[in-house]
C-alpha cells in the first residue's frame, strides 16, 4: 500500500525545486547580463549596464558574488555615486555577508573626505543596518553609528588652523 503522505511530500519538494530554479530556466536569464559592456561608449552607459547586471545576478540562485563584483566594478567607474552604494545594498540585502564585503571594499577603496564623503556615509549607514539585524553584531552597529556621528561633526566643524612654526619646535 502506498503512503500518500510520502508522495505528497515528494511532489511538494519537486515543486519547491522547480520554483527555486525557475529564474535559471527562463530564456531571459539565460543570456549573460553584462553583454554590451564593451560596446558602451561612455562611463554612464557602462555603469548602467553593470548595475542592471548586478541587480539581475542578485536575483539568481548563487549569483550574489557576481552581483557584488558588478557593483564593485561600477563603483570603480563612478566612485562619487551614492546611488550605486544604495542600489547595491538593496540588491544584496538577502546576502548580508556578501553585502558586508561589498560595503567594506567600497569604504577601503577611497578616502572619506571630499566628494566621496557622502559615499562613505551611505556605506556606513548600510553597514549599520546589516550589523543591526543580528544581536551578536549590534555592538558593531553602535560603533559605526558613532563613526557616522563623528563624520557629521567633522563636516560641521570649521577647518582647523595650521600649527605655527614656533609650536612645532
Amino acid at each position: 500500500m502506498i503512503d500518500y503522505r510520502v508522495l505528497v511530500a515528494a511532489i511538494a519538494f519537486l515543486l519547491v525545486l522547480l520554483w527555486r530554479f525557475r529564474p535559471e530556466l527562463s530564456s531571459d536569464d539565460a543570456r549573460p547580463p553584462v553583454r554590451g559592456l564593451e560596446a558602451a561608449k561612455t562611463d554612464a552607459e557602462r555603469v548602467d549596464i553593470l548595475v542592471t547586471a548586478g541587480e539581475r545576478y542578485a536575483h539568481r540562485i548563487g549569483g550574489a558574488r557576481k552581483a557584488s563584483a558588478c557593483f564593485t566594478r561600477a563603483t570603480r567607474i563612478a566612485p562619487e555615486s551614492v546611488d550605486l552604494v544604495v542600489r547595491g545594498a538593496r540588491a544584496l540585502k538577502r546576502h548580508p555577508r556578501i553585502l558586508e564585503t561589498f560595503l567594506w571594499r567600497r569604504l577601503g577603496a577611497a578616502p572619506w573626505a571630499g566628494p566621496e564623503r557622502e559615499v562613505a556615509r551611505a556605506a556606513l549607514a548600510e553597514l549599520v543596518t546589516v550589523y543591526d539585524a543580528a544581536s551578536r553584531t549590534r555592538p558593531r552597529a553602535r560603533a559605526l553609528e558613532q563613526v557616522l556621528a563623528s563624520l557629521d561633526s567633522v563636516a560641521a566643524a570649521p577647518p582647523a588652523a595650521p600649527p605655527d612654526a614656533k609650536d612645532a619646535s
